[in-house]
């Protein structure tokens, strides 16, 4: 399902804005099947699908629920909760991340795929391969934890041009518990809020977008989880190092 306000709860029903179907070769198809649900590698076309996303307000955006198989998003859960994760070397960066998960693992195999070109034909089949989305490359793919007190300041990510997709891994997490993404283009009030719901992903182009991560709260059920990735133009200026 698709839809295009995160705030509200998850759809219960489709709502017919599935995505086209991957015009690949079956590798390539066959590789997003292992991992991405399967309304979004085999659905029916979507003519309006990039149309909803390019106008959206305040942030060309769109969420997608269930992001992944329902089997792989609870393996990867699993490998988060034991992987390794230190905290950023930006200390500005209140986060911790995890730079090496256990490649037999499906966290890493999630990760490989993600930062091959796989994954990139992925992203712009979702989408039907609208000329301003050709050419990405998969720039950068991080693994993230937020604990207790732990967030993000206001930032923008990159100046170049292209597509990034936040994975959600967190489960049980109310308004208040924080963990939310949210988009300020001016000051700190947020023009789009995005909670942390477990097996989603948010859509969104991200060249010049000012965003933050609210504070995990003391009283969160656990850590926020995330596998951000980035697929942007080859020119490999501007991107902050996150």
């Amino acid at each position: 399902m698709i839809w295009d306000d995160p705030a509200p709860p998850l759809p219960t029903a489709p709502d017919g804005f599935f995505c086209r179907s991957l015009d690949v070769d079956a590798q390539r198809r066959d590789q997003a099947a292992t991992f991405i649900a399967p309304a979004f590698v085999h659905g029916r076309p979507a003519r309006r699908l990039w149309p909803v996303f390019q106008h959206a307000p305040h942030v060309p955006h769109l969420s997608l629920a269930p992001a992944l198989r329902p089997e792989v998003a609870a393996a990867i859960a699993r490998d988060l909760a034991q992987a390794a994760f230190a905290p950023h070397h930006h200390a500005a960066y209140r986060i911790d991340v995890c730079r090496r998960p256990a490649p037999g693992s499906v966290l890493g195999r999630f990760f490989t795929w993600l930062a091959s070109a796989g994954a990139v034909t992925w992203i712009q089949a979702l989408f039907g391969a609208p000329p301003s989305l050709r050419g990405l490359v998969p720039r950068q793919v991080q693994i993230s934890r937020m604990v207790t007190g732990q967030g993000f300041a206001p930032h923008v990510d990159t100046l170049d041009d292209g597509v990034t997709v936040v994975f959600q891994f967190t489960r049980g997490y109310a308004a208040a518990h924080g963990g939310a993404l949210a988009f300020v283009p001016a000051g700190t009030v947020p023009v789009i809020a995005v909670p942390p719901v477990f097996n989603t992903a948010f859509v969104f182009r991200p060249a010049g977008v000012r965003h933050t991560v609210t504070d995990v709260a003391a009283d969160a059920p656990g850590p926020r989880y995330t596998i951000t990735a980035f697929f942007l133009r080859p020119d490999p200026s501007n991107l902050d190092d996150k």
